[in-house]
């Protein structure tokens, strides 16, 4: 079963796009701007290795940018799944990735709900 829900919030007066994509067993959420680009992709599984899931840049065509994966891991721990993510937002300081990660739970959260709703 898939569920895909897209959504989009302002921040800062800019609008940022998010779509995320529900799979039994798994996520893929992106976040961006106005470019719709995908200049990276995380990846975040739990092990039983450690109590932080674990995670790996996926695609990096800009420098490697630890926020996203350190976000997938954030995320694959809080929905207990494993995390495909992408974030894709210019010029994003803290404030504006900690928006983007609430928002992007905030979504996820919601195709969880309505999927096992069905």
């Amino acid at each position: 079963v898939i569920a895909v829900r897209d959504h989009t919030s302002l921040c800062a007066e800019k609008p940022v796009h998010f779509q995320v994509v529900f799979m039994s067993g798994s996520y893929y959420a992106w976040a961006g701007d106005e470019s719709s680009r995908m200049d990276n992709l995380a990846f975040a599984i739990q092990t039983r290795f450690d109590e932080m899931p674990s995670s790996r840049e996926l695609l990096a065509v800009r420098a490697a940018d630890t926020a996203g994966h350190t976000m997938a891991k954030r995320l694959s721990k809080r929905m207990k799944q494993p995390v495909f993510l992408s974030v894709n937002v210019e010029n994003a300081d803290a404030a504006v990735m900690a928006f983007v990660e609430r928002e992007l739970l905030q979504v996820m959260l919601s195709a969880r709900a309505s999927n096992s709703a069905h």
